[in-house]
């Protein structure tokens, strides 16, 4: 198992927003494509062909779709304040209503565990860069390199 599979079982565990599945079954198709190119950069590392195209091209690769990942992970945070939002409404209609305590505790839950579901994911992916990747600067290096 690579360091960024890992980022694929904080996805699966407990319950997302509605809104947020479709992005959580497309983040994990991600996870498994740049698990392969990651098995296929370290597969052209290993080999010594007299040149590094072939790793050069395999790194590229990875980074872009480590880049594509870090999106996406801004995105599901982006997805998840707008679903917050929204549920503004019903959040004022449950404070008011005295059996609603209970639902607004839930929602509270779910959106409690969502932030640090995507904070822990985030972390993943950047201690994957600093330690897998060898850039210091972390993801904020692997932006700048575009």
């Amino acid at each position: 198992m690579c360091q960024l599979c890992p980022i694929s079982t904080v996805a699966a565990t407990g319950r997302w927003p509605k809104p947020l599945e479709s992005s959580i079954s497309d983040l994990n198709f991600l996870i498994t494509c740049i698990h392969s190119q990651h098995e296929a950069w370290k597969k052209a590392e290993g080999t010594t062909t007299g040149t590094n195209t072939n790793t050069n091209e395999e790194r590229a690769a990875l980074l872009s779709l480590l880049r594509t990942l870090s999106g996406t992970l801004t995105s599901l945070g982006h997805e998840r304040i707008a679903w917050w939002r929204s549920k503004t409404p019903l959040i004022k209609q449950l404070k008011e209503e005295v059996l609603g305590e209970r639902k607004l505790t839930e929602l509270h839950k779910i959106n409690n565990a969502a932030v640090e579901r995507i904070e822990g994911m985030e972390a993943k992916l950047s201690g994957f860069v600093r330690w897998g990747l060898g850039l210091e600067g972390g993801v904020e290096e692997l932006l700048m390199e575009e």
